[in-house]
């Protein structure tokens, strides 16, 4: 008695036909996108930035701002690599040293935190966010 299992034979996938273009995708073009290059939230979306969530957080704080992102976000696209760097929407100290390289390149007094104008200067243009300037009071004073 021969124990002989018989090897399986290769099958070859059918050949697919071409299938026939319809009067509706005859000639489509492809999607363009619509969002600027430098756009990161996409789809024509802006997050909102807002001047009194921009402050450096007190000691006992530790929470993370979509504000404070973008602040990071945009000293890194002006060249600021400490803000590259910073944690994620945390402001601590290479936030904090960015903003200060930041305000020293404008000829401003530097104190690591950022004026109302220097806020709106820095978001001027910016196609990912909406900024506004709410505060009653200057964070940098």
């Amino acid at each position: 008695m021969t124990d002989e299992t018989p090897t399986p034979k290769p099958v070859s996938p059918a050949p697919q036909e071409p299938k026939p273009s319809s009067a509706k995708t005859a000639g489509a073009k492809p999607a363009t996108a619509t969002v600027a290059p430098r756009a990161v939230v996409g789809a024509g979306d802006t997050d909102p930035v807002v001047y009194s969530r921009a402050r450096v957080p007190g000691p006992t704080e530790n929470r993370k701002s979509v504000t404070v992102l973008h602040i990071q976000r945009r000293l890194a696209e002006e060249g600021y690599a400490e803000a590259a760097s910073a944690p994620g929407g945390r402001y601590e100290a290479l936030t904090l040293a960015a903003v200060s390289k930041y305000q020293a390149d404008r000829k401003e007094p530097v104190t690591g935190t950022l004026t109302r104008d220097q806020f709106a200067a820095l978001f001027e243009g910016d196609p990912n966010v909406t900024a506004t300037v709410d505060s009653h009071e200057d964070h940098a004073v």
